[in-house]
């Protein structure tokens, strides 16, 4: 059994705007969430513990005690947490929104987790995002209900697509210049 519903790993930007929004929504208790990061300023640790959150330094024990877990790291930090992502169990999701780590490379890398692969823009950072959902098939429909509501509450909009489609939808998150 686990201690905490929500587990966070990377404490940046992102992250905190995705779990902030799920809790001021009321979709997710601030108590229910453990956050895994090197919080380098005590502002940084603060904001987190002022929602409520759980701060602790090693990876490792936010993995163990969270049923869910959020995968927020920099594209280049995967190798650093591959090693305690392998350790995760056939009971957990893992919920990534790391760019460019498809379905396959997080199950290869989440041990027996199943996974979610979320796609976002920039406007969820104020809470008025779009949010793309793909699930692996082994995500029970409750489990992916749950993380649809979360990404709903804290985006207003929210699609679910197959991997294929993936980067033709968040092609229209791009913005070009002339």
């Amino acid at each position: 059994m686990t201690k905490y519903q929500w587990g966070v790993l990377g404490g940046g930007q992102m992250g905190y705007a995705i779990i902030a929004g799920a809790i001021k929504s009321g979709v997710l208790d601030g108590k229910s969430v453990i956050v895994g990061d090197p919080f380098r300023t005590k502002q940084k640790r603060e904001k987190w513990a002022s929602l409520g959150a759980t701060c602790l330094t090693k990876n490792e024990e936010v993995i163990t005690q969270a049923k869910y877990l959020l995968l927020s790291v920099k594209p280049q930090m995967i190798k650093e947490v591959k090693e305690v992502l392998s350790s995760m169990k056939s009971d957990q999701t893992v919920v990534s929104v790391v760019a460019g780590c498809d379905i396959e490379k997080l199950k290869a890398t989440c041990g027996q987790a199943k996974v979610v692969r979320v796609m976002l823009n920039q406007a969820c950072l104020i809470g008025h995002g779009a949010a793309v959902l793909c699930p692996d098939k082994d995500v029970p429909k409750v489990d992916f209900e749950m993380i649809e509501e979360m990404f709903k509450a804290t985006n207003g909009s929210v699609d679910i697509v197959l991997e294929r489609s993936l980067d033709a939808f968040t092609d229209g998150f791009r913005i070009t210049k002339n």
